[in-house]
């Protein structure tokens, strides 16, 4: 990784950082979050008219192929159950407020 995004990615992270945990949010809960990110922008990264396999978006992410499953799952049922998994209350609180 360049050097150079990685000190401007760690300048906008520590705040935010700062921020997530004095609202009760933890790393797994943030871990699941970018999760889920990650998968929904690579489904479309690619321009391609086939259809994106688990493993392709595993290949793009690092994600496991488990996990992507289990995301575009919940994804396609329209579920918000990523948020209730692995957080605190106050985190699920907020992300209630949120939404």
């Amino acid at each position: 990784m360049d050097n150079t995004f990685k000190t401007a990615l760690n300048a906008i992270l520590r705040p935010l950082v700062r921020h997530l945990i004095g609202r009760g949010w933890t790393y797994p809960a943030l871990n699941a979050l970018l999760k889920e990110a990650y998968v929904a922008e690579a489904e479309s990264y690619d321009d391609t008219p086939e259809e994106v396999t688990h493993s392709r978006i595993s290949l793009l992410t690092g994600i496991h192929r488990k996990d992507i499953k289990r995301l575009r799952e919940d994804a396609a049922r329209g579920a918000e159950v990523l948020v209730a998994r692995g957080t605190n209350l106050a985190a699920r609180v907020i992300a209630a407020c949120a939404t």
